[in-house]
Formats: C-alpha cells, structure tokens, sequence
C-alpha cells in the first residue's frame, strides 16, 4: 500500500513528537503545540498604507489594509480613532477585493491617528490590531 507524502510527514511528525514526550516530558509538547497553531491561524496584516508608524507630510485620501488571507465582508470592521479618541467608523470602498480592504477617510487635522481593524477570515480566525500614523502640519 502507497502512503502519500503528506501522510508520511505527518507521521514522522507524531512519531518525533511521541519521542519528545517520552524523553523529555508534557511541557516540550505543548510548547511545540502552541508554536504550530499560532503559524496556522489567518488573517494576518501583510502591508498597509499609511504604513505603521508612518509621519506623513499630506493628508491621506484612503487607508488600504491588505491580508494574508480571504476576509468574510460582513465581519469586517475598521475605525479612525485621532488624538482626542475620536472614533470615525471606516467602510470598504469598491475597490476592495477578499485580502484587500480600501477605505476613503475624511480630511484630517494634524495629529496622531489609528486605524483600529476587527477582520475573521474565511477560515474562521479573527484578527485585531492597529496602524499608527502621524499627520503633520503641511
């Protein structure tokens, strides 16, 4: 009987992790479970514009985040909080795509903004997070 590769691999897999458990205890494993199931969750922020930290010269037009990941639209939520915790909810334009959320903002003052995100892809994993920006005067 042929065993797949992927099969395979896994087994290899069970069987050195059976061997760690045996010599080296519970605590090696479920370290080593915890560090596979952090690099399998989705959803993850690959590049945004403004970038992170980003000290901008002129007011920006829109903010795109861009996934590692297919979101589920209804599930997604993005807000502009300024300085002042100010909080101006952020809609997905028409160009957005399943990975890319583009949104318009409105014209901003000088000041240090975040753009806060709740996104769960489609895979079921949700993720939060925030770009920081700072907006100079021009």
């Amino acid at each position: 009987m042929k065993v797949s590769s992927a099969l395979r691999k896994a087994l290899v897999l069970l069987r050195s992790m059976l061997t760690t458990v045996r010599n080296n205890g519970l605590a090696v494993l479920l370290i080593g479970a915890i560090l596979v199931s952090s690099a399998w969750a989705h959803g993850i922020l690959m590049e945004s514009s403004p970038k992170q930290n980003a000290i901008l010269h002129h007011y920006p037009d829109k903010v795109v985040l861009r996934f590692n990941a297919s979101l589920e639209p209804s599930m997604t939520h993005v807000v502009l909080e300024d300085m002042e915790r100010n909080i101006t909810a952020l809609h997905p334009t028409k160009e957005s795509t399943i990975e890319q959320i583009v949104m318009t903002i409105p014209p901003l003052k000088p000041g240090v903004y975040h753009v806060r995100y709740r996104v769960l892809a489609t895979d079921g994993h949700l993720t939060e997070g925030s770009v920081r920006f700072t907006l100079l005067s021009p």
